[in-house]
């Protein structure tokens, strides 16, 4: 999955239409539900990238972005509720606008939040960590832990 690939596919209009964001979702949760195991067991989720730091700096009113108040804090599905009922109504340019969003990020928001939120959902949890780090941090820690290379 990927925010691009998800828009480009799934939302063809200004803003999307509500079925559009219906055919989002259900791929998003095909994708999640052929990767993932029945109950995955886990207890934390830690977001990294653009839409989870976009998130919540949304959540968290962040004007101008400021890494040390995004780093560690933590956003509920709710939030994520929030953010796509808000932003899923606008069109790209008032997008452009909101607070905490940087404006490149404004066309693919959308369908990032909705990986976000259904990844929560999966996982049935009710919030998630952002990092500031990225994912070859998460990669490192686990060679030096010697669980790399275990799959």
């Amino acid at each position: 999955m990927g925010v691009v690939r998800f828009t480009e596919r799934h939302l063809h209009h200004d803003p999307p239409e509500p079925a559009e964001l219906q055919r989002l979702t259900a791929a998003v949760r095909e994708v999640l539900d052929a990767v993932l195991p029945p109950r995955p067991g886990v207890e934390m989720l830690i977001a990294v990238a653009g839409t989870a730091t976009s998130a919540a700096a949304i959540a968290h009113d962040v004007q101008p972005y400021d890494p040390n108040r995004i780093h560690g804090s933590h956003i509920t599905a709710g939030d994520l509720e929030q953010i796509l009922a808000r932003l899923a109504i606008l069109p790209n340019s008032k997008r452009r606008e909101v607070r905490g969003l940087h404006p490149d990020r404004a066309p693919t928001i959308v369908a990032g939040i909705v990986i976000l939120l259904e990844t929560v959902r999966a996982f049935g949890l009710d919030e998630i960590e952002i990092s500031e780090h990225d994912i070859l941090v998460g990669a490192a820690l686990d060679q030096t832990r010697g669980r790399a290379g275990t799959g």
